[in-house]
């Protein structure tokens, strides 16, 4: 990551200091009500930490394969998911090689193709609301900020919240809270079922989304949570928010909003847009980004071929596997 990397974060209820790690977003210091407005934090400032650069490891993208709820929560929601696609992989050839990408079922209630499901989710939302028309959109009177804000329940209404019809209702209010209140104007939401400490059942909303000029990212976090809580008629509930203007931590975050829980693909259900949102630009051509020329289907090879090979490559630096045309499975004609 380079040393140029910089955020934005905000105080906020509870979970004030917002830093994105190896599990997503983690809470900091609890909320002052010596600190009734978001405070931001800048890197090396003096006003509170400063927000990293999200860690390595083996995959950027995150991804519920089970869960196990109490009986405190009610009745179960977890449903087994599908387990039955057979992955594969399609091999485009180009000027530069080979390549390979994932082809398979993409369901939102299939484990085995649930990191690639999230994958595309993460770069199709980043690829909306932060793209070449974020230039125009700011011409337009749009800012170019991305806020982050999350929409807790507490544990006495979660009961009444895993109906889906309830929770979209709850949805909308909190949209409305957004616009009205706060000048948004278009963003997504993805639903979260269970945390990241555990599996109990924890619904939470996470909207990222944008402003009109005349609207601070600076939001007051007071007023968020005392509206949040007039909707949800409760005395105190929880909410925080964050925001910046940086490319990779904007990126870290569609990775974490967008995972996928199989188990819970009939309450999630799809990412939800809202407002004035940019559609979907669908290219009239499909071309490598090295040499810029377009692909060639070749065919597909099997899933665990590309499995076995990541698995091993290091030790014996064989070619990879979708080289051999033995391999392919030519595409019908």
């Amino acid at each position: 990551m380079d040393k140029d990397f910089k955020g934005c974060s905000i105080k906020a209820v509870d979970h004030s200091a917002v830093v994105p790690g190896g599990n997503g977003m983690k809470p900091g210091t609890p909320w002052s009500p010596l600190h009734p407005y978001s405070t931001p934090t800048h890197p090396g400032g003096e006003r509170g930490e400063s927000l990293s650069p999200p860690k390595s490891g083996p995959s950027p993208y995150y991804v519920h394969h089970t869960a196990n709820l109490e009986s405190s929560a009610g009745e179960f929601l977890y449903q087994e998911p599908t387990t039955a696609c057979d992955p594969k992989y399609m091999v485009l050839k180009c000027a530069c090689g080979r390549h390979i990408v994932p082809s398979a079922c993409l369901s939102l209630r299939c484990t085995k193709c649930a990191p690639w499901t999230g994958k595309r989710r993460a770069w199709s939302t980043f690829d909306r609301i932060w793209s070449n028309r974020t230039q125009a959109e700011h011409k337009a009177g749009i800012k170019k900020t991305i806020i982050y804000t999350v929409f807790t329940t507490p544990l006495g209404l979660r009961q009444s919240l895993k109906k889906p019809k309830a929770w979209q209702s709850l949805r909308l209010k909190a949209w409305k809270l957004l616009k009205d209140r706060f000048g948004a104007v278009y963003g997504f939401e993805a639903s979260h079922p269970i945390g990241d400490k555990n599996d109990k059942f924890h619904p939470h909303l996470n909207f990222l989304w944008k402003q009109r000029k005349s609207w601070s990212p600076y939001l007051d976090v007071d007023l968020l949570r005392k509206e949040w809580s007039a909707i949800l008629g409760v005395p105190i509930s929880d909410a925080y928010t964050s925001y910046t203007e940086y490319p990779a931590l904007i990126r870290h975050w569609c990775n974490y909003v967008t995972r996928v829980f199989p188990g819970y693909h009939w309450w999630t259900g799809r990412l939800r847009w809202y407002g004035e949102y940019p559609r979907k630009i669908k290219p009239k051509q499909i071309v490598c980004f090295i040499c810029e020329l377009p692909f060639t289907v070749v065919g597909y090879i099997s899933g665990w071929l590309v499995d076995e090979y990541y698995k091993d490559w290091w030790k014996n630096r064989s070619p990879p596997p979708w080289m051999n045309d033995d391999n392919i499975t030519k595409c019908r004609s």
